[in-house]
């Protein structure tokens, strides 16, 4: 399982590659994705998630994206990161504009 989650690491790193240097750091049983040392991005179980705010975060709803979450207290926590849906991973001119809003994202 190892070896599957640092492929998928590597794969959105290459998809993110147009924004240059990028970091990464494990957090939480997945991996958080930094530029200039600011997570935009987070990779867990096989999903990669963006970072919003108020501003951007009705577009992920749209697209019936579901939100980055854990379990505490038998209460489900909703973190500000959201799966990028399906239809924008399949366009690239999207995801680009997608994951620069998310580097830019407060």
């Amino acid at each position: 399982m190892k070896n599957y989650k640092n492929e998928f690491l590597q794969y959105t790193l290459d998809l993110f590659s147009f924004l240059g240097r990028l970091s990464t750091k494990k957090l939480f049983g997945g991996n958080a994705i930094l530029k200039n040392n600011i997570t935009f991005a987070m990779v867990f179980d096989g999903s990669i998630y963006l970072k919003t705010n108020r501003n951007t975060v009705k577009k992920y709803l749209d697209l019936n994206s579901k939100p980055l979450s854990y379990k505490k207290n038998n209460k489900t926590i909703n973190l500000r990161y959201y799966e990028i849906p399906v239809e924008i991973l399949d366009d690239e001119d999207q995801l680009i504009d997608w994951v620069i809003e998310a580097t830019e994202t407060n």
